[in-house]
């Protein structure tokens, strides 16, 4: 790991300290984590919310793919069913 010097205005430093205190952390490891979620996004990678996401946002991705087919909803239905049938089967013959 590598190590970087900050220099902050002393009023910084304090708030900085105290948002850390207020999560439990070290000011050192409030910022590493701070660091760490920035980096993540300029890869393109959502940072942790700490809360899960609702069932809305984790099916919208498929929600806007399916859409477009026309397909109605015992065909997505049964579609899921039988690619989840599908992965199944891969995985009992590997395990054999």
């Amino acid at each position: 790991m590598s190590h970087v010097t900050l220099l902050l205005p002393p009023e910084t430093e304090r708030k900085l300290r105290y948002q850390a205190s207020l999560q439990g952390q070290t000011l050192e490891v409030y910022l590493q984590k701070l660091a760490e979620r920035e980096a993540a996004l300029v890869n393109g990678v959502p940072p942790a919310t700490g809360k899960s996401p609702t069932f809305d946002e984790l099916t919208a991705p498929i929600s806007q793919a399916v859409e477009p087919t026309g397909m109605s909803d015992e065909e997505v239905g049964k579609f899921f069913e039988e690619v989840v049938e599908e992965r199944r089967a891969e995985r009992r013959s590997k395990m054999k």
